[in-house]
């Protein structure tokens, strides 16, 4: 696993893994991530604080043929990034729930897969798109709690779980990865110790950064 922040970072590194998923270091983030991790154990993950921070990532991945964007809203930055990582033969993989990305999926986008809808966290993306339901439906109900989403996972989590269990699941997770030491700084483990940004919220069907 590697942790990005905002420093800069110029060496390249190499790693024989082929698969890359990069993703925020938060509550939809690290669920994802768990999504990933279950389905493939070898996978290289690094959480990122920005999408310029995902771009440092990127560009120094010289050994990955297939890279998974996860609750990333796409920037023209990033997307060019990305374009010139498919020019040296990359497989690019967007899920997010951000308005511009899936303003994407209307474009002609060649070596760019697109799988974003708004309304419901960037996890609930991510467990329709690896089909990886049941128990794992919770996980993702959660992130939508965090993420201010209504989805059919958690219409059924809440049903099977009640809703008081699954909101103190979402506080406790989400407070968490913002917990800090007094007196010694976050643990070099923790999330929070390469980003506080809170991913967009969703409300109403629309998510704002």
């Amino acid at each position: 696993m590697v942790i990005v922040g905002h420093s800069n970072m110029d060496t390249m590194w190499r790693d024989d893994r082929r698969s890359h998923l990069i993703t925020r270091g938060n509550v939809d983030g690290i669920v994802s991530a768990a999504f990933f991790y279950a389905r493939d154990p070898q996978m290289k993950v690094s959480f990122v604080t920005s999408t310029t921070a995902a771009m440092d990532v990127i560009r120094r991945d010289i050994q990955s043929r297939e890279f998974f964007l996860v609750d990333l809203g796409v920037t023209p930055e990033l997307l060019k990034n990305l374009q010139d990582k498919v020019k040296l033969g990359a497989r690019i993989h967007l899920l997010d729930h951000h308005q511009q990305t899936e303003a994407l999926k209307l474009e002609p986008l060649h070596g760019i897969d697109v799988v974003a809808y708004q309304g419901e966290s960037a996890a609930s993306v991510a467990l329709r798109y690896l089909g990886m339901n049941g128990p794992n439906e919770r996980l993702a109900a959660i992130a939508d709690i965090v993420e201010y989403c209504k989805s059919n996972y958690l219409d059924r989590a809440e049903g099977e779980f009640g809703w008081e269990r699954l909101r103190e699941e979402a506080t406790i997770l989400d407070y968490s990865w913002r917990l800090e030491v007094d007196g010694t700084g976050p643990p070099a483990s923790s999330p929070k110790a390469f980003g506080r940004r809170r991913s967009a919220k969703c409300s109403a069907g629309t998510c704002r950064s």
